[in-house]
């Protein structure tokens, strides 16, 4: 069986580098800017503490609705308490007449203690381990500090978690009922949390008002100004629908405005939102804001007036016109 894995991921490894020859370049760093910002990160070994942290928030909040570290320490609390009250001593809630009591007991802990490892044991810790290995090597060679690197790990994650909650309640409640109804409870109450924190990831619901937008002005030539070119590709199913499409690098407006076919004294302009911060993706410090890149067309291009037809994740849209 072994073999077979062997000679199927060696089939598959041939298959990508004959199919994508890149890869060789960007696995090894000198490709794309990703791969040369991971082997960076590989080396620095200054930020393992924030990042780890980072990751850490990431899971708390898309998860558990940022009360992760809280569920965790009921968890232990709950194992805890059935380690005092039923292995170093039995305890059991008493009722006699009018009132309760508490019975104390000592065990007695002469005898030799067998615990038995059972294959689901085994199952637990592999899935634990591989997480851990998965969480630190994305969160200290990840590009950049967000979710979707760590994203895999979420079914596991979630599994871990749900496992956790059924061996405490297994501990104290003995029947196999009252478990799954308690169970049923906290997925509830967590996955309710959970939707109500946070928005979906990358769903984009607003896309398709956004693309009904964009076959209105079919006719109306169309300007995308980037600070990195990839990110056109999100706008895609947008963008086909203009029959006029220019796409400049934003500190080359002076250059290439001036050369844009302009339909009906109307233009769309898209500016890609990395102008809101200091530095763009390849750690480039961006020297133009929107309002001042917005401005620069409309004096490049004599159109005085501008509206804002919409604004998404990516870029913001404007129509300018006279």
């Amino acid at each position: 069986m072994t073999g077979k894995y062997v000679v199927s991921g060696g089939v598959g490894g041939v298959c990508a580098v004959a199919l994508y020859p890149a890869i060789l370049k960007n696995l090894t760093g000198t490709g794309v800017s990703h791969s040369q910002k991971t082997l960076q990160n590989m080396h620095n070994f200054s930020d393992w503490t924030s990042r780890i942290r980072k990751f850490w928030v990431i899971v708390s909040e898309e998860m558990f609705g940022g009360v992760f570290m809280l569920l965790l320490i009921v968890c232990c609390l709950g194992i805890l308490a059935y380690l005092i009250t039923q292995v170093l001593w039995e305890m059991k809630l008493q009722y006699h007449a009018d009132h309760y009591e508490i019975a104390v007991n000592n065990k007695e802990h002469t005898k030799t203690v067998y615990v038995k490892v059972k294959r689901e044991t085994y199952l637990i810790c592999d899935i634990i381990l591989t997480c851990a290995f998965v969480f630190v090597i994305s969160a200290k060679i990840s590009p950049w500090q967000v979710n979707r690197y760590i994203m895999n790990l979420f079914p596991f994650l979630s599994l871990l978690f749900c496992y956790l909650l059924y061996f405490i309640y297994k501990l104290w409640i003995k029947n196999k009922a009252k478990i799954q109804i308690a169970m049923v409870i906290s997925m509830m109450l967590i996955g309710g949390l959970t939707y109500y924190v946070n928005d979906p990831c990358y769903l984009y619901p607003e896309g398709e008002n956004n693309i009904a937008i964009s076959k209105e002005y079919t006719d109306t030539t169309c300007l995308y100004v980037y600070t990195t070119s990839y990110i056109m590709i999100n706008e895609g199913l947008e963008l086909q629908n203009y029959q006029r499409l220019y796409q400049m690098y934003y500190k080359d407006l002076d250059i290439k405005v001036p050369d844009v076919s302009i339909e009906n004294s109307k233009l769309v302009v898209y500016l890609d939102r990395i102008l809101d911060k200091k530095y763009d993706d390849l750690g480039e410090k961006v020297t133009m804001d929107p309002e001042k890149c917005l401005e620069k067309i409309q004096k490049l291009t004599g159109l005085k007036n501008s509206k804002e037809l919409y604004q998404d994740e990516k870029a913001y849209v404007y129509e300018l016109y006279n």
